[in-house]
């Protein structure tokens, strides 16, 4: 995919990564809803954009949504991968402010600790294949019907200071819904 580099100048003033500020924007050429990756995965998107900077929401955001697969399948079940920051009572061993995590039926999709989990063609911003993160642990929720799979990261957003901005719009309506050309 075609990036561009850019640094984080600010964060979200509570310091909890679920947004932060990088110093390129559209005097860049860099669009709402563009990726952002770094050191091997997935950090989130440009959610504003201003003329020399634009805001970034991350994979840990409460309002994120990603959809996945785990990465050893050819083909697999998608999964709807959400940010954990600000959710309440997740029920994990793990921080919950830096997981994101699925919920999934139990019987029916093979998910285990250690599975890595990419991004899937079904969703409009992510394009398919990045690395979202690695399942550390798996809870039953309610009847043990369905159970809730916690997402590490792949990437550590307190030590980030620049990111790679794919600079390309996954989908073709993505761009249209910005009021750019459609091909």
């Amino acid at each position: 995919y075609p990036k561009t580099a850019a640094q984080i100048v600010g964060r979200s003033p509570n310091n909890w990564y679920e947004t932060f500020i990088v110093d390129k924007g559209t005097n860049s050429e860099i669009e709402k809803y563009m990726p952002i990756i770094a050191g091997g995965g997935l950090v989130g998107h440009i959610s504003q954009v201003y003329p020399n900077y634009a805001q970034v929401t991350s994979i840990l955001d409460e309002s994120s949504r990603i959809y996945g697969q785990i990465n050893r399948y050819q083909q697999g079940t998608s999964l709807l991968i959400q940010g954990g920051r600000g959710v309440k009572d997740l029920n994990t061993s793990l921080d919950p402010d830096f997981v994101c995590f699925c919920d999934f039926l139990t019987a029916e999709t093979d998910i285990q600790v250690g599975d890595e989990v990419v991004t899937s063609a079904l969703g409009d911003i992510y394009p398919p294949g990045l690395r979202i993160g690695t399942v550390e642990e798996i809870v039953s929720l309610e009847d043990g019907r369905y159970s809730r799979a916690f997402i590490k990261p792949a990437v550590n957003p307190e030590k980030l200071n620049y990111v790679l901005i794919i600079t390309d719009l996954w989908k073709d309506d993505m761009r249209s819904e910005i009021g750019g050309d459609s091909e």
